[in-house]
């Protein structure tokens, strides 16, 4: 399972998944600190919602590639983003093997 990290952040613990079914909203409606965040969104919105909450990190899946202003603000906030050309399923489903629970 390759993930490709594209910002220089730290280690960080991952306490839950968030996996994004699309709106922003919703992600700011149920994710918690320190959550990992499995989505399809690449923009640099998802940086700023990912910081306001506190998580952990965000997982970008299916090989969408991140406008360089969002790795360029993931950078400056310290936030670990990471790509894959994996589904979302697929990378959720990895993640519980390691024993990262989802959050529903």
């Amino acid at each position: 399972m390759p993930l490709h990290s594209t910002s220089r952040c730290g280690r960080r613990r991952i306490n839950w998944i968030w996996r994004s079914r699309g709106a922003l909203s919703c992600v700011l409606a149920k994710a918690q600190k320190g959550n990992l965040w499995v989505t399809l969104q690449a923009h640099p919105n998802i940086v700023a919602v990912a910081t306001l909450l506190e998580l952990a990190g965000v997982v970008v899946t299916e090989g969408r590639e991140l406008d360089p202003s969002t790795v360029k603000k993931a950078n400056e906030k310290g936030l670990p983003i990471f790509t894959t050309s994996h589904a979302t399923f697929t990378i959720v489903g990895e993640l519980a093997k390691l024993g990262v629970a989802g959050v529903d």
